[in-house]
């Protein structure tokens, strides 16, 4: 009997242990940026953000620390716009290599500067926590050929 009551005692602490684990989940702290670039996947291992003058600039970088994004707004992030990405004015988008310059691509590239090349879409901005959507064509700046950046979407903190 005596173990009986030692089994409940022991299992009705382990529910007790078990439910205080659920009340109280780890901080969600998460951070990431992916998109298919010319149809293959990428993914970054971080991604953040810093304010300057009350406009975000966002970085992201691959796992193996070779590969990057950047946006740079110029203008203060509202939740639920869609801002319009241009070639040499508006927001800026770029994807770069640390080891291969002919593998960096920009909405700072060609000849029309009024050119809609894509699109960032803020859809939360709260808690040190902004997320979002993008697509943009990026342009190799010295040679003209073109990447297509699509399905984008981020989840980046304020660092």
């Amino acid at each position: 009997m005596k173990k009986l009551h030692t089994l409940l005692f022991i299992s009705l602490l382990s529910l007790c242990f078990v439910q205080c684990t659920k009340d109280n989940p780890e901080p969600d702290t998460s951070s990431f940026l992916e998109a298919k670039i010319d149809g293959v996947q990428w993914k970054s291992s971080w991604c953040s953000f810093v304010m300057i003058d009350n406009e975000p600039v966002i970085a992201a970088e691959s796992s193996d620390g070779n590969t990057y994004f950047n946006f740079y707004f110029d203008e203060p992030a509202v939740v639920g716009k869609t801002y319009p990405i241009y070639n040499y004015k508006g927001i800026l988008a770029g994807y770069g290599s640390k080891i291969n310059s002919n593998d960096d691509y920009s909405s700072l590239a060609g000849n029309s500067p009024d050119a809609q090349v894509g699109q960032i879409t803020i859809q939360s901005f709260e808690d040190g926590v902004m997320t979002g959507t993008f697509n943009f064509i990026g342009e190799q700046t010295t040679t003209g050929a073109k990447k297509n950046f699509t399905e984008g979407k981020f989840k980046a903190r304020n660092k």
